[in-house]
């Protein structure tokens, strides 16, 4: 079987209180080229529909109207499940209905929940669907007495769907969620403390586990248990962030092969540092999404001059200094790093020399045997 695996479209989200809603429709209709050229047997949607409980007309008419075109139209079966963003009750409205023409839709938590199961030429394959939790509502439904931290709770869920799988079928997991260990974003919601964090190790028996919740892609321990990041860039810091979706190929086995496909967006995400003239003179005109950090002090009408001379969707203005700069731009820089190379990089900083061969081979040996891979 063929499957998509996308999460995160935050439909009427804002960035730096600019409607992305344009955005958003053009992105989906990329993405509706991308399935007639791909041809899904199925798509996976983990989480994060809306970007509120609450979301604007135009969000909630867009996400209709692309539900429309691939179930109705294209005749591929969506599953879908609630994210933190996404108000449970509100979107849980006409599930049950919704089911006769293949739309799976998952948003609150119940003990004993069924699975979808969908089949191709070798047989069914079960999807447990996980929407977003609290661990109070998971005690509650599972009548369980004690605390129960995020960790536990996502035991909890995923042993009772795993009761429902038969035994040799294939299986797939959609849980939105926190792994223990994953980059976030600064358009994340992040609890303190990391108290949200699960341990990844409680869905190494699916054979395929589509994660929402983390904007940058991303798998952890295993490649099967991933982060396809959402659609868009939702914040400056993303910036070096590849958006696209999964394409996931299963056999009769359940062996998996993914292959990441890149959407391109109507506008980019960027941030430029320098001096207000140095820009004005040496950047070229831009109709991206920018944050421009000037190491002017307090530049008369810099964002005017700007957006008038040079960038129509200048979306902020910032004050930094050159150290400041400096340390930015070596942030974004080891954001692209692998672990090894950024190890390299932690261990020159601290005792003034390179790796040999020997000190490399022993830090790669207990890196794969602790943490597991990750794309960088």
């Amino acid at each position: 079987m063929r499957f998509i695996h996308t999460a995160d479209w935050h439909l009427g989200k804002k960035l730096h209180e600019h409607s992305l809603i344009e955005d958003q429709i053009y992105i989906l209709n990329e993405f509706l080229k991308l399935i007639d050229d791909q041809k899904p047997e199925a798509i996976i949607i983990a989480g994060d529909i809306y970007d509120s409980g609450m979301p604007p007309t135009a969000a909630v008419d867009l996400f209709d109207e692309i539900l429309t075109k691939i179930i109705l139209e294209k005749k591929i079966p969506v599953l879908c499940i609630a994210g933190n963003h996404d108000n449970s009750s509100r979107l849980n409205f006409g599930s049950k209905l919704f089911e006769s023409n293949r739309f799976f839709l998952r948003t609150k938590i119940i003990q004993d929940s069924e699975p979808v199961i969908l089949s191709d030429d070798f047989g069914d394959i079960y999807f447990s669907m996980i929407p977003y939790f609290y661990p109070p509502k998971v005690r509650e439904e599972f009548n369980i007495k004690n605390y129960i931290d995020f960790d536990e709770a996502a035991k909890i869920l995923v042993d009772d769907s795993r009761k429902k799988i038969k035994p040799n079928k294939r299986n797939v997991a959609i849980a939105h969620l926190f792994i223990k260990g994953g980059k976030r974003s600064e358009s994340e919601i992040e609890m303190v403390g990391g108290i949200d964090e699960i341990n990844p190790e409680i869905f190494i028996n699916f054979d395929y586990v589509a994660l929402g919740h983390l904007h940058k892609p991303q798998f952890k321990i295993a490649e099967k248990i991933r982060y396809s990041g959402s659609l868009l860039k939702y914040s400056f810091d993303e910036q070096n962030h590849k958006k696209g979706i999964d394409i996931v190929e299963m056999d009769g086995e359940g062996n998996i092969n993914i292959n990441s496909i890149s959407l391109t967006p109507l506008h980019d995400v960027k941030i430029i540092d320098g001096f207000l003239n140095d820009i004005l003179e040496k950047q070229v005109k831009s109709n991206d999404y920018l944050l421009v950090r000037l190491k002017d002090e307090n530049p008369y009408n810099a964002g005017e001059v700007l957006r008038r001379e040079k960038f129509e969707n200048l979306l902020g203005v910032e004050n930094i200094s050159e150290k400041e700069i400096a340390e930015s731009k070596a942030l974004r820089e080891r954001e692209n790093l692998s672990d090894a190379e950024l190890f390299e990089t932690f261990f020159k900083d601290m005792t003034g020399r390179r790796m040999n061969e020997d000190e490399r081979s022993a830090f790669m040996e207990c890196f794969n045997e602790i943490k597991g891979g990750e794309i960088n």
